[in-house]
């Protein structure tokens, strides 16, 4: 990978409208912004990295229309069960949205590594909605198996980058028969996503940072690790930049994050959707 790239995934790694409407009951995942999913399976569902707020400068965020739906429990985000934050960087989590989200939604669950649990107890976290959150880091070997409200899922280690101290985790959800992972800001090598138990592992959507669908040892890492139905490249940039020239501009990056691999779908929009 060339320099510049590299400089602005180092941005990324140390960490750095529409109005949501109705599904009809059915089962569907949905982009919200930069690496923010909704996935339903037409009642109970599960946010991952979704509630930003005011999110981080250079990133993508949720409408203003959208970010009330979600934390208020709107329609369609009235049956939410399960809200995981894959770690606690600005463009993933907010601790103010999640605690509004909490007020508001008194059924969650939620998922967090501690680092990003710290932000909710520095924010005002009540004593009485402790129970409501698991934050953990698994082991780097092995995976934690949980089930919340009926949705089974499990959670692994993966590297936000070697040697960097952000705890970050990777959650397989099984979802109306059909199976999703989304890594965070997954940036490793096969070897420790083989060590963390993902060797080959076979899942119907994979949620993947478009860094590892560039070609390099990301894009090793990515194949190696899973066995994916379909590819949803996530963490787009916003625009053009100066180091996407080689690549022919922000369109010509788009292009080939997107063709990288089979199977790989294209939702960049505020709740673009596809039904399972």
């Amino acid at each position: 990978m060339r320099p510049a790239v590299l400089a602005f995934l180092a941005t990324i790694l140390f960490g750095l409208s529409s109005v949501a409407t109705d599904t009809g009951g059915e089962a569907r995942i949905c982009h919200i912004a930069n690496a923010g999913f909704w996935i339903t399976n037409g009642g109970k569902s599960v946010l991952v990295d979704a509630l930003l707020a005011e999110g981080l400068e250079g990133y993508a965020r949720p409408s203003k229309n959208l970010e009330r739906a979600m934390e208020k429990g709107l329609a369609p985000f009235e049956n939410v069960a399960l809200v995981i934050a894959s770690h606690y960087h600005g463009d993933h989590f907010n601790a103010a949205a999640t605690l509004r989200h909490m007020a508001a939604n008194p059924d969650a669950h939620y998922v967090l590594p501690p680092q990003a649990f710290e932000l909710l107890e520095k924010e005002g976290l009540k004593d009485s909605d402790r129970q409501r959150i698991t934050h953990h880091m698994p082991p780097r070997s092995g995976a934690y198996s949980y089930q919340v409200a009926g949705i089974s899922f499990r959670t692994y280690y993966i590297d936000h980058g070697a040697g960097r101290p952000v705890e970050n985790i990777g959650v397989y959800i099984e979802l109306a028969g059909q199976s999703f992972f989304h890594p965070g800001d997954m940036f490793t090598d096969a070897e420790a996503l083989e060590k963390a138990g993902l060797d080959g592992l076979e899942v119907d959507y994979l949620m993947a940072p478009f860094w590892s669908l560039m070609g390099d040892q990301q894009q090793v890492a990515l194949e190696a690790g899973f066995e994916a139905g379909h590819i949803i490249p996530m963490h787009l940039p916003l625009k053009d930049q100066p180091w996407m020239k080689d690549y022919g501009g922000f369109d010509g990056l788009m292009k080939r994050v997107h063709e990288a691999l089979p199977g790989t779908l294209r939702l960049t929009s505020e709740m673009a959707c596809v039904k399972f």
